[in-house]
């Protein structure tokens, strides 16, 4: 291939692979004609479909679900969180990926074809290729495991990983998480038996990075409660990670399904509450940058708590619920003072079909946006297929997560008096069926 070729295939890989990372403040927001929330199913099907092309934050995709949230919050008549809008902006850093090229025994790899990245450094070797026992000098590291890793990781001898994935395709999220000082990259089975077959041959490997300032946005709305001084945080993550040439990470479970609850919520509150009606606010978050740090909810987390106090908010936030796999949905709370009235919510769901429900305390939950407040009920399942093509709407439950939808809304409307000390009304019934669990 000569060097004409080779950066034009570099090229048009990184425009396939690498999400926009654009400055949202170059798109519009609004759309009085683009789709609304109508039905669980109907919003499913928006959320995973070729327009949100994965709703990566940064992306087009990701705004055409900015958008349909937006519409959907004034549809049902909420009032706007922030100053006449429902955007929230954050700020987050960009990782881009500036160049990176594989080679060995006279055959250059197809980034996005037969490896992805999953560690970026900047670097420039032409190093043996060394299998994982034998590492004597310095060198790039073949691994069949990624379970056998962190040896590599720390070991000064190895100058980047390569690790087999049985995947056909990995997404790129642009997480600085992902900077280290090594490079390593997942290869696909038949990258790995070439690599294999030629140990002991020269590496070349060159990759490098930069990191931009960017911002975005979460959707808020909210209804208002009488002179407030607390707020009730409902919230979901709508962003996922994106696509990989003409493969969409659809992200149907993670977390369409969540956004498609928490928005059936907001309509039945919207229509069920009147305003000045409860004495606490009711806050709607969408949350964006989840996938890349949870840094949408992390932003949004400070303010709230900062205007509020962070005694006087608590956040339910649901994440993989409605999945058709044989696992239970798990409720997680940040403290004692919240499992009454996650025991409540667990009892309102066993009297709705959803009878396989398990309850932990504390913060071993820690994967999703709850993360940043205080006190938090966490709703999920703990799904096998995100973040893979797998995970499409055929692996959802939509009449489940209409039921979960409607428990966590009754929940909200009784919510203060579940919170108090002692035990509420709805407590002082039979108890729900409740299996501890320690996660």
């Amino acid at each position: 291939m000569n060097k004409r070729s080779a950066i034009a295939v570099f090229l048009t890989a990184l425009i396939l692979l690498m999400p926009g990372c654009e400055n949202y403040q170059s798109w519009t927001v609004s759309g009085s004609n683009h789709p609304k929330h109508e039905s669980v199913g109907e919003t499913l099907q928006f959320l995973i479909g070729d327009e949100c092309n994965g709703r990566l934050v940064g992306t087009d995709g990701n705004l055409s679900a900015q958008r349909f949230l937006t519409n959907s919050l004034e549809a049902f008549g909420l009032e706007k969180y922030n100053d006449g809008t429902f955007n929230d902006e954050f700020s987050y850093n960009c990782l881009t990926i500036n160049k990176i090229k594989l080679e060995l025994a006279g055959k250059e790899f197809i980034l996005g074809k037969d490896y992805f990245v999953n560690k970026i450094s900047d670097t420039d070797v032409d190093l043996p290729l060394a299998l994982q026992t034998k590492v004597e000098e310095n060198c790039v590291v073949l691994l069949e495991d990624y379970d056998n890793i962190d040896p590599y990781l720390s070991d000064e001898k190895v100058e980047a990983i390569l690790v087999k994935t049985d995947s056909p395709v990995m997404p790129f999220t642009p997480d600085e998480a992902r900077i280290s000082d090594k490079t390593v990259l997942y290869v696909t089975e038949d990258t790995y038996g070439y690599l294999k077959e030629n140990a002991g041959g020269a590496v070349h490997l060159e990759s490098g990075y930069s990191v931009a300032e960017k911002r975005d946005n979460n959707i808020i709305g909210m209804i208002k409660g009488n002179n407030a001084k607390k707020a009730l945080v409902l919230s979901a993550h709508f962003d996922h990670v994106g696509s990989v040439g003409d493969q969409i990470f659809r992200g149907a479970v993670d977390n369409a399904s969540g956004t498609a609850a928490l928005l059936d919520i907001a309509r039945f509150l919207s229509e069920k509450v009147k305003k000045d009606s409860l004495d606490m606010d009711i806050i709607f978050a969408f949350f964006n940058a989840e996938e890349i740090g949870k840094l949408g909810s992390k932003a949004f987390a400070e303010k709230i708590q900062g205007k509020y106090g962070k005694e006087n908010v608590t956040d339910i936030n649901m994440d993989c619920v409605g999945s058709v796999e044989e696992k239970p949905l798990l409720i997680c709370c940040s403290n004692e003072n919240l499992r009454e009235a996650a025991r409540v919510l667990i009892k309102r769901l066993n009297g709705n079909f959803i009878p396989d429900v398990e309850e932990s305390l504390g913060n071993s939950a820690d994967s999703s946006d709850h993360v940043w407040f205080d006190n938090s009920i966490y709703i999920y399942t703990d799904s096998d297929i995100i973040r893979t093509l797998k995970d499409t709407i055929v692996n959802v439950n939509i009449k489940a997560i209409e039921n979960i939808s409607e428990c966590v809304a009754g929940l909200v409307l009784n919510f203060p008096r579940n919170t108090e000390k002692g035990k509420s009304h709805e407590a002082d019934k039979s108890k729900p069926k409740v299996k501890e669990s320690n996660l």
